[in-house]
């Protein structure tokens, strides 16, 4: 009998992703919400994929000293934050200053509460979906 896990992972998958875009707005890791948009997931009955923009490691890391930013990101930012209206001077500032010393977050020694938590939370469900499933379809094909 061919069990079919992949509407599970796919469900799970977007509720993860649900739970990641909570956090990001908890956190107020929000600005033009494209990070969000970036999230999708990709199934098949044996695996489970979820990926987003690949920034998206800097949302719990920060950006690492000798990364190159561009002040233009950093200005839309801003602009997206309600920091600033037009373009600012200070985004080279900032710039330079990542570039230099890393980001702010870096700097602090980063957090695992936007997506490195999910996972085992994500796990536990997916084995208990898939666990159900299992035992649902046994009970049936020894209920004849």
């Amino acid at each position: 009998m061919q069990l079919g896990f992949k509407q599970t992972l796919e469900s799970e998958g977007q509720w993860s992703i649900g739970v990641i875009a909570a956090n990001m707005y908890r956190n107020k890791q929000v600005a033009t919400g494209q990070t969000i948009q970036s999230l999708r997931v990709e199934a098949t009955d044996t695996s489970l994929a979820v990926y987003g923009a690949s920034h998206i490691k800097t949302l719990e890391s920060g950006v690492l000293p000798g990364t190159y930013v561009k002040a233009s990101d950093i200005n839309i930012w801003g602009n997206a934050k309600g920091f600033w209206t037009e373009f600012n001077y200070r985004a080279n500032t900032i710039a330079r200053r990542i570039f230099n010393s890393g980001s702010l977050l870096f700097r602090k020694g980063g957090r695992t509460d936007v997506w490195t938590d999910v996972i085992p939370s994500l796990i536990e469900r997916i084995k208990d979906r898939i666990g159900e499933q299992i035992v649902n379809i046994k009970l049936v094909e020894n209920g004849d």
